[in-house]
């Protein structure tokens, strides 16, 4: 964050994209914990400050909705976002697994 006016100086609108990577950034400010949780004040501030660089900039901003009611989508796309995320790595490999063991569960031997 030290250097984002710097970084998003180089992008091009219409030609690139950026996404905030709550995980990556909780987890290098050291403030990643067993519970996974992204949910710090200091990693909201710092994703709404990135939001508003990218929005002034006319830079798409793509985000990972925690809420995806059609009210909270229009607020994040009222604030700079252009783009949703709505599946992560883990959510999809969760759910994949989930129904590869409950199968498995079936399985009389």
């Amino acid at each position: 964050m030290d250097n984002l006016n710097d970084i998003l100086d180089e992008l091009l609108p219409g030609r690139d994209m950026i996404m905030f990577g709550k995980a990556d950034y909780t987890q290098s400010l050291g403030l990643f914990d067993r519970s996974g949780s992204v949910d710090s004040p200091v990693i909201a501030e710092a994703g709404a400050k990135l939001m508003a660089a990218c929005k002034e900039r006319k830079i798409a901003f793509m985000v990972v909705p925690a809420d995806n009611t059609p009210e909270a989508l229009q607020k994040l796309a009222e604030d700079g976002g252009t783009a949703f995320c709505f599946g992560v790595d883990q959510n999809i490999l969760l759910g994949a697994y989930s129904k590869v063991t409950d199968a498995c569960r079936e399985v009389h031997f």
